[in-house]
């Protein structure tokens, strides 16, 4: 499974989930199986609260969730309607999630937990 964690660098499965996905400048894109890592320029970044959800970008490369501290409702709809599933993220680096995803220990994103009014949760 392909898991997509917003990051503020690029340290491979050292990288640490951003707290919010639509300010995030990159998209690690990493392969569960492989652990092989790409990165994605996240090219809406410093875009307005709610303005940037390239889900299509994710979608065409094959993610199929994203692990992330804080994002709006209108991006966890878009990626709902994708087939894309969301997940909160924990403290730790990608590779201690990727881990935590093996056994079902990092919580689906409750819409509860949504970006309201530019505030967000973090990790």
């Amino acid at each position: 499974m392909k898991i997509c964690f917003p990051v503020l660098e690029n340290r491979g499965l050292e990288s640490v989930p951003h707290a919010h996905f639509g300010t995030a400048p990159f998209f690690l894109v990493c392969d569960m199986e492989s652990e092989e890592t790409s990165l994605i320029e996240n090219r809406g970044d410093h875009q307005s609260h709610g303005g940037c959800a390239p889900v299509n970008t994710l979608r065409d490369a094959g993610v199929e969730a994203v692990v992330v501290g804080g994002i709006g409702p209108r991006a966890v709809i878009r990626f709902q309607e994708e087939g894309i599933r969301v997940f909160r993220a924990v403290e730790g680096t990608v590779k201690e999630h990727i881990e935590l995803l093996r056994n079902d220990q990092v919580p689906a994103w409750d819409t509860d937990d949504n970006c309201q009014d530019g505030e967000f949760g973090g990790v």
